[in-house]
């Protein structure tokens, strides 16, 4: 256990239990695009503040097939987030003070490096999930998993992407003695850097090359590939272990351009970031049987049959299992992968698409530009989201005479492809090659096809599955895209469940991560469990 200056207590979740009735939880979820953040008051688990800012500068390519985004400007927005709690709530200007333990959770597969002694003046960029570099000729050339329970790398797999820099530019990496994911990063500033990095087999697993029963990296594999001593890959640690308290040193470093550092207390812990798939996973099914998210559940092992759709800016299907990984499964479908819950005996299965609400937002940027080159002006992009809901809904409904085209809109080659052949529309007609509501009514369509491909139906019935829960903050603004899922579900014999906002948890749509964090911490301690 981790003791906390100021605390006068050791850092285990038995004590956070015991903690004052006012003590508050700050929740951090760093997605792709946005920040999101919650306050939530222990106790009640009242949610007192809620918000999330876009990250200034959104994945760039400096390169063909690369990915990157800059570090530095995901600080820039949890800190104007944070700076913006005390103002938001009435009658307590310090809310900050209060909190006893910062929860992080955030996108997974990607890798940052640092030097452990200064994260914040000597760090690299973040390549993100996004990131093609590992060809599929490069991908073939690591050794294979040692075991059929390790995680193979994937492009975009952190372990992918430090291999292909060793092979690439080692003297890049000799710069750095620490790496981890952006909220490793984040949480290795707040505790000023100190110790090796910790992570959390969810975050770890998504890296590649984990075991996922032994909870720990395949040694073998990696001495195979050639893995370089720097950076030094992070310790495995549990859900719930805390890695350290805020650093006074760093916090006092930090005040001037971040206003709120000041204002929160040494004695707050951080604990081991988690996945942002995992934490929304747990606010999907959490709401509707808590009970089978706990490893003592005598419930049934398929979780009554229900699978789930989740679209953000990525999109996955999948659903909760206590298989073990090693055995034949539905895992066995190239397009599926296997990931840790929050218990031992608990795994995600899972169709995971690199494409899902960034196609849209690109088909709506690309209408935008075209209307720019072509007037000279350009129309906002809420604009042009909302015209595209009308039009949708105003359009000819297909027909056997008349059909919509088929659109394959996989902007970003999928991992289990190891093609580049990009997307392709076919069947498009003068009937509706002129209709943009027709046109981005089979996007979206193409989108659930294209997951469809991945995780099949066939598979989904061999696991006992025959409901989908709708999930997501591109489903739930998009009801174009509802349609198209409630539509393609029902065509496979499944039945669809819409989860409305808030739900059993009453998480706001803002923050389904970040909601998920909290109500899983919260339930643990509840639970009495303790700290490995």
């Amino acid at each position: 256990l981790v003791s906390c200056p100021n605390s006068g207590m050791s850092a285990g979740l038995e004590q956070t239990a015991n903690k004052s009735a006012d003590a508050l939880l700050l929740c951090i979820d760093i997605g792709t695009t946005a920040v999101k953040l919650l306050l939530v008051e222990s106790a009640t688990r009242r949610i007192l503040y809620s918000g999330s800012c876009n990250i200034e500068a959104s994945p760039v390519s400096t390169a063909p097939r690369q990915s990157v985004m800059s570090l530095h400007s995901i600080l820039a927005a949890f800190s104007n987030l944070a700076s913006k709690i005390d103002s938001h709530i009435d009658g307590d200007d310090n809310m900050l003070g209060r909190v006893s333990d910062i929860l992080l959770c955030g996108q997974m597969h990607g890798i940052a490096m640092w030097r452990s002694e200064q994260p914040l003046a000597s760090c690299s960029e973040l390549v993100t999930w996004q990131d093609g570099r590992c060809s599929l000729e490069f991908l073939q050339s690591l050794p294979a998993p040692s075991r059929p329970e390790v995680v193979a790398p994937k492009s975009g797999f952190g372990l992918a992407t430090l291999l292909w820099w060793q092979r690439h530019q080692p003297d890049r990496l000799a710069e750095f003695d620490a790496c981890g994911s952006a909220m490793d990063w984040l949480a290795a500033l707040l505790i000023g850097g100190s110790g090796s990095v910790r992570m959390s087999g969810q975050l770890a697993a998504s890296w590649g090359y984990f075991d996922l029963a032994g909870q720990r990296w395949d040694a073998d594999s990696l001495a195979a590939a050639g893995l370089p001593p720097r950076p030094r890959l992070p310790d495995i640690a549990p859900v719930g272990h805390v890695v350290g308290c805020l650093s006074p040193t760093l916090l006092t470093s930090l005040a001037s351009g971040h206003a709120w550092a000041g204002r929160l207390p040494s004695s707050c812990r951080v604990r081991v970031p988690l996945g942002d798939l995992q934490c929304v996973v747990y606010s999907v099914y959490a709401p509707l049987q808590p009970s089978t998210l706990s490893s003592t559940s005598t419930g049934p092992a398929d979780f009554d049959g229900r699978a789930f759709l989740n679209f953000g800016t990525s999109a996955q299907l999948g659903f909760l299992t206590s298989e073990p990984p090693q055995q034949p499964s539905v895992r066995d479908h190239a397009g599926i992968d296997c990931f840790p819950f929050f218990s031992p005996d608990r795994y995600v299965l899972l169709a995971a698409s690199l494409n899902g609400g960034n196609v849209l937002a690109e088909f709506v940027q690309t209408l935008a530009d075209w209307q720019e080159q072509l007037t000279g002006q350009r129309c906002p992009s809420e604009t042009v989201w909302q015209r595209l809901q009308v039009l949708a809904d105003e359009a000819k409904p297909a027909s056997a005479s008349d059909p919509d085209p088929l659109i394959s809109p996989t902007l970003l080659d999928e991992r289990c492809g190891g093609g580049t052949q990009g997307g392709s529309v076919l069947g498009l007609r003068m009937s509706s090659c002129r209709s943009l509501g027709r046109l981005y009514r089979s996007v979206c369509l193409g989108l659930i096809n294209n997951l469809l491909s991945l995780c099949p139906p066939a598979a989904l019935r061999q696991a006992g599955i025959d409901r989908i829960i709708l999930a997501g903050s591109a489903l739930r603004r998009n009801a174009v895209l509802r349609r198209a899922a409630a539509l393609r579900f029902d065509e496979c014999q499944f039945q669809s469940i819409v989860l409305e906002d808030g739900g059993a948890r009453q998480q706001p749509a803002v923050a389904d991560g970040a909601a998920g964090l909290a109500a899983q911490f919260l339930d643990w301690v509840a639970a009495g469990r303790g700290e490995s």
